[in-house]
């Protein structure tokens, strides 16, 4: 898949989010984890496609002596993902284990 314009990325992950997973039909927390695990895949197996294409590019143009095209969105949006996946899996985390902190035993 050969997107020329970074906001084609964003639509590309928004259909994964939206679209392909079927964020909106969650009923339980279990069912979350299991959708935002395969959508993190997802969007990290497409983040990585999209490095390695750069990559490419910026071969080819060092073959026909190029000046090398930078590729900001992608490192934006690579770095943009750490925090979301890191708020998923605290809250992820909080989910499981709050009960036992509400109700459990103290000591």
């Amino acid at each position: 898949m050969r997107y020329t314009n970074p906001r084609l990325y964003f639509f590309y992950f928004y259909e994964l989010v939206w679209c392909d997973t079927g964020m909106w039909q969650l009923t339980s927390v279990e069912d979350m984890r299991q959708t935002v695990e395969v959508l993190l895949e997802k969007l990290s197996a497409a983040l990585e496609e999209a490095r390695l294409e750069c990559e490419d590019i910026n071969r080819e143009e060092e073959l026909f002596e190029w000046e090398l095209t930078q590729f900001p969105q992608l490192d934006a949006m690579m770095q943009a993902k750490d925090p979301y996946e890191k708020l998923w899996n605290t809250a992820y985390h909080f989910s499981v284990v709050s009960d036992q902190w509400m109700n459990g035993n103290v000591m």
